[in-house]
């Protein structure tokens, strides 16, 4: 499982060099809208994808918690960079993204700590923004990353 999803992951990535490359620099505004809709729904399914990974791995015992772990990280590594301001004010996006960045933090803090530095601070800063923002939900799903990572020794 934990191969399929990486797999998939490389596949979405790959194939979204590939859209930005042929897309035409002067897009419309309709088409625009259309790129973001289908972002939305491309992210939103890899962000529960992942989510659902961790809460399987976490049902099961943990018996491939590294494997699990280091597939979590890699798939916000590469989403992190396609999820943007304007993607993060689709409320259930958001939600996805920060319910899933917390559980991680939660469930892989060692893991989370060992980031390399690049990596977690592009995390920290998108906890920044959900510390911040209006949802209730977000807000409270960052503060639980933020307090997961405090108990990191």
């Amino acid at each position: 499982m934990v191969r399929f999803v990486q797999e998939t992951l490389k596949a979405y990535v790959g194939g979204e060099a590939r859209k930005e490359h042929c897309s035409a620099s002067g897009e419309s505004g309709r088409l625009l809208a259309e790129t973001n809709a289908e972002a939305y729904r491309e992210l939103k399914s890899l962000l529960r994808t992942l989510s659902h990974l961790s809460a399987r791995d976490l049902a099961g015992g943990g018996e491939a918690c590294a494997g699990v772990a280091n597939t979590v990280f890699f798939g916000i590594n590469m989403l992190l960079p396609r999820i943007s301001a304007e993607l993060l004010a689709f409320p259930k996006l958001c939600a996805a993204y920060f319910t899933l960045l917390s559980f991680a933090f939660e469930v892989y803090p060692t893991h989370a700590a060992a980031l390399p530095l690049e990596c977690f601070a592009a995390l920290a800063g998108t906890l920044k923004f959900g510390l911040f923002n209006a949802s209730r939900e977000v807000a409270h799903a960052s503060l639980q990353a933020v307090a997961a990572l405090a108990g990191v020794q």
